[in-house]
């Protein structure tokens, strides 16, 4: 399959000026393709609304604002594999219909499939789930899910309660901590009072649950649906973004300081079949090529063939097993005007990839270059400095953001961080890319509500960023 220049769509008006085998790689271990089988085979009424729900007030009400159809619902296919980011991209899209109301016997379908608008059904909905729609309560949810320690969740796990108890039994996706000490977690939930609503929940009311991984749950990249790059090589960067049903769309940028994207076009389609994807200049022509994986680990590369209304054809693989990496970032780290990829693992380790010049097989065997690296959430390379050598910019669950200076070595380009921010909780995607083209990278982040914010660097190496712009709306509709 042509995964990508099948088409050109419209453009997406978005809010204000928005905006998104060659031969093996480093790893090389065979990884088998993801057992598509479901472990779910048990079926339940589910979970009537709880009776009380801690610190929420039940005002009576709730907005109808979707229409709902009578259970069982429709099935939704095989259990599917997805990122952080798609989850809670999944999660976002009842709230933004203003919550769907609660019910034990009806199901709302939207572009993500039909599920029963509980509590279960929802984070079933949020996860992915195959089978039907109403095949799920707290009693079998841990059939797909892993208790986790409480100090491990991450966004996209859950919180889960189930003691054969109507009155107590309960789920919640976890969105993120709302305080350094990690006692009151941030949750989206299904709620028999008000449908569906974000919250933070109390210490006292979050003790009572147990932490869960989704069995599926696809540790790639954290920006999830979105990527940076230079795609028209202006020296400006473009987004690339990909909606849920796998259409590639390009914003992109006008040359407008302030408002640098307008609407998008559709560049390519099929792109749901992978976990993650990347862009940066791989073969040195100065246009953004996409680097990409599979779940099973296969990486890719389409290389871009100037054509701005259809820069990529087909893809080759240049590697496997990249699904050992909880994180992987493209930028020019050796400032040979190649974009290189630096990929962390799940214990820390940072390893470094050099481009070696071959445009069908451009890495090779990965170095070590840096431990400790499990405590950031996110890892993005970018020129921050204006060096052309890309720096690493790496943000913590408790939302400080962290600059490592590129110091010039190739086997061992950076050393301590500084401190650059703190407050980047708040965003579920932090990318870099140099949108005013002046040589050094700004930030370009989403919220979960789907706006977009710009932070221009302004030129300090150590304090290169202060307040952002918002530039656009409606990009939760990617994942």
């Amino acid at each position: 399959m042509n995964t990508n220049s099948i088409r050109r769509g419209t453009g997406v008006g978005l809010v204000t000026a928005a905006l998104v085998a060659l031969a093996a790689i480093g790893p090389v271990a065979a990884v088998a393709a993801p057992d598509t089988s479901t472990a779910i085979t048990r079926q339940a009424a589910g979970n009537p609304p709880l009776p009380s729900y801690p610190g929420l007030a039940d005002d009576g009400r709730m907005v109808a604002s979707v229409s709902t159809t009578p259970v069982p619902c429709a099935d939704n296919g095989a259990h599917k594999s997805l990122t952080r980011s798609q989850v809670l991209t999944r999660a976002q899209s009842w709230l933004n219909v203003g919550g769907v109301p609660y019910s034990q016997s009806r199901c709302y379908r939207n572009s993500y499939g039909d599920y029963r608008t509980d509590c279960s059904g929802f984070v079933a909905m949020a996860w992915g789930l195959g089978k039907r729609g109403s095949d799920f309560w707290t009693g079998n949810l841990g059939d797909v899910s892993t208790d986790i320690p409480r100090s491990s969740l991450q966004p996209g796990d859950a919180l889960l309660r189930h003691e054969n108890n109507p009155s107590v039994d309960h789920v919640a996706l976890f969105v993120r901590w709302e305080d350094s000490a990690h006692t009151r977690p941030v949750v989206i939930e299904q709620t028999g009072s008000k449908g569906t609503i974000q919250r933070t929940w109390t210490q006292s009311n979050a003790s009572n649950y147990r932490p869960v991984r989704y069995d599926r749950i696809v540790e790639g990249s954290k920006a999830g649906g979105v990527a940076t790059g230079d795609v028209t090589g202006d020296g400006r960067t473009d987004l690339l973004a990909r909606r849920p049903d796998g259409s590639l769309w390009l914003y992109a940028n006008g040359g407008n300081d302030s408002t640098p994207y307008g609407s998008g076009s559709q560049v390519g389609s099929g792109w749901e079949q992978f976990a993650w994807f990347v862009a940066g200049d791989v073969t040195g022509d100065r246009r953004a090529d996409i680097v990409t994986a599979k779940p099973d680990g296969t990486l890719l590369l389409y290389t871009n063939n100037g054509n701005n209304t259809s820069p990529y054809d087909w893809g080759i693989v240049i590697g496997s097993a990249w699904q050992q990496f909880t994180d992987v970032t493209l930028g020019d780290v050796t400032g040979d005007g190649r974009a290189d990829l630096v990929a962390a693992k799940p214990d820390g380790t940072l390893l470094l990839y050099t481009n070696g010049g071959s445009n069908t097989s451009p890495y090779g065997t990965g170095s070590l270059i840096g431990t400790g690296w499990e405590s950031f959430s996110s890892v993005e390379a970018g020129d921050v400095t204006g060096d052309g050598r890309a720096d690493v910019l790496g943000v913590k669950p408790d939302g400080t953001l962290s600059l490592y200076v590129n110091g010039g070595s190739n086997t061992s380009p950076y050393s301590s961080g500084i401190l650059v921010g703190v407050g980047w909780e708040s965003f579920n995607r932090v990318l870099l890319g140099d949108t005013n083209g002046d040589g050094r990278d700004d930030i370009i982040a989403t919220k979960p509500d789907g706006t977009l914010w710009q932070y221009v660097n302004g030129g300090s190496n150590t304090s290169p960023y202060s307040s952002g712009s918002l530039i656009g709306g409606g990009w939760e509709q990617f994942a």
